[in-house]
């Protein structure tokens, strides 16, 4: 076969043909560890990434626990510094009634 400008059995004589693949056992090899390690560092990466979410979620429920309990605790010390106070008020040492001015002051 002639082709305009080439002559094949001279290029065929002058360059040889080259085969750069290896075998199918070879990249049988290859891929299949590739894959196994691929495989194996996904399933860790989704293992931390479980873990760090656990850890977000118990501390999100914790700082809420922790706000609601320091709401329940400022709300009980109000009311027992209001009993208190309105106690002191009520108590006179000659035991005689408030006058306007005692009322208004414990208020």
């Amino acid at each position: 076969m002639k082709v305009e400008g080439w002559n094949l059995k001279r290029t065929r004589r002058r360059y040889p043909e080259t085969l750069f693949e290896p075998n199918p056992e070879v990249i049988l090899g290859y891929l299949l560890s590739r894959y196994v390690n691929i495989y194996i560092y996904q399933a860790l990466q989704n293992a931390k990434a479980s873990e760090q979410s656990a850890r977000m979620v118990s501390m999100k429920n914790a700082t809420d626990n922790a706000e609601d309990l320091i709401k329940d605790l400022t709300s009980n010390t109000i009311s027992f510094v209001r009993t208190i106070s309105l106690r002191s008020c009520w108590k006179s040492p000659a035991a005689r009634p408030l006058s306007q001015n005692d009322t208004q002051r414990c208020h």
